[in-house]
């Protein structure tokens, strides 16, 4: 069901992203601290995506306020005969606060994890969340941004802090 509704959004918006300036981008430095029954903290290059995941991103920018778009992440560690798989992806939204190519931003996620680890089974997870950020391009087709964010994994009952540095391409 929940594939279900992330594929219908999607669909529905693409007349939206077919006209809107697009940024295609990643999370080239990352923190991330996970807190629910314990603590675990990473720091990573490419890092600060999906559940301490590395990330890429595609946003689309349909209104000079507005912009929303998919975030996706793919993982596979192989040792000692056993293999851990994760893949997960969140759909974004988000508002600028000037209309320009340098503004701070709110912004709101939806987020989901499969995790399949051999032999023991597999899990979906979701999640919710929310950001603050600043997005600037410095020279032309270049997007830099920092933001802090946090996320609610639902079925864990993890919650997700997140600061990261994103770099990203505008295409015209």
């Amino acid at each position: 069901m929940r594939k279900l509704l992330l594929t219908l959004a999607t669909a529905l918006l693409l007349p939206t992203y077919a006209t809107a300036q697009v940024e295609i981008g990643t999370r080239a430095l990352g923190v991330d601290l996970l807190t629910g029954g314990g603590t675990v903290t990473n720091v990573s290059i490419p890092g600060g995506g999906i559940f301490l995941g590395p990330t890429a991103y595609v946003m689309f920018f349909p209104a000079p306020n507005i912009m929303l778009g998919p975030e996706v992440h793919f993982g596979v560690l192989d040792g000692g005969g056993t293999t851990l798989t994760t893949i997960g992806a969140a759909a974004w939204i988000g508002y600028l606060f000037t209309p320009s190519t340098n503004s701070a931003y709110l912004a709101g996620n939806l987020a989901l994890e499969y995790v399949s680890l051999s032999g023991s089974g597999s899990a979906t997870e979701l999640a919710a969340g929310g950001a603050i950020g600043y997005r600037a391009e410095p020279i032309s087709h270049v997007a830099v941004g920092v933001e802090g964010g946090y996320r609610r994994w639902f079925d864990l009952s993890i919650n997700e802090f997140v600061i990261s540095l994103k770099l990203g391409v505008v295409l015209p």
